[in-house]
């Protein structure tokens, strides 16, 4: 799933700022990626959730130290399910050999490291800061892995941002 796009000339007072990207935001991803989303605390459906360094959101939890927020939200739900397979993930991705002895799988079970690739080049090509603090992801049922996107909010981008990461001195 690939959100809309445009790109915009922006003049502030009859003064050129620049040019800016505008991308629609995701909404209704679930349709968009053809996902049927869980309905209760299983991996039964799918989620989607973000990995991000926001505190005090609705619906997040944390793996070791990283914040998810989950986007698919469902009332009265702890998202144990779901924070228990991101946790059994980071158990295999932690692990020299990446596979998770408790399950057996490796990060190639879990993940949908294609997407994951993709997502970090064209991040890292945009100079994006948001790579390393938050993007999307998604877990579909229908093949029991995670993937990455969908690929938007490019305003930290191309040396757009007070952090040092990308700043060149």
């Amino acid at each position: 799933y690939v959100v809309e796009l445009n790109y915009a000339n922006l003049f502030i007072d009859g003064e050129f700022i620049g040019i800016y990207q505008v991308t629609e935001k995701p909404v209704n991803v679930e349709d968009e990626l053809g996902l049927t989303l869980a309905t209760g605390d299983n991996m039964n459906g799918s989620w989607i959730f973000e990995f991000d360094n926001h505190s005090g959101q609705e619906h997040q939890f944390y793996v070791k130290n990283l914040k998810v927020t989950v986007k698919s939200t469902i009332d009265n739900c702890k998202y144990t399910a779901l924070q228990k397979h991101l946790m059994a993930v980071n158990v295999a991705m932690l692990n020299k050999d990446g596979i998770n002895k408790s399950t057996g799988k490796s990060i190639s079970d879990y993940l949908d490291l294609e997407s994951f690739a993709k997502l970090l080049l064209v991040r890292d090509f945009t100079m994006d800061y948001d790579t390393v603090v938050n993007y999307w992801a998604y877990y579909d049922h229908s093949d029991g892995k995670i993937h990455a996107g969908p690929v938007w909010e490019f305003n930290n981008s191309i040396g757009q941002t007070y952090k040092e990461l990308y700043h060149q001195h």
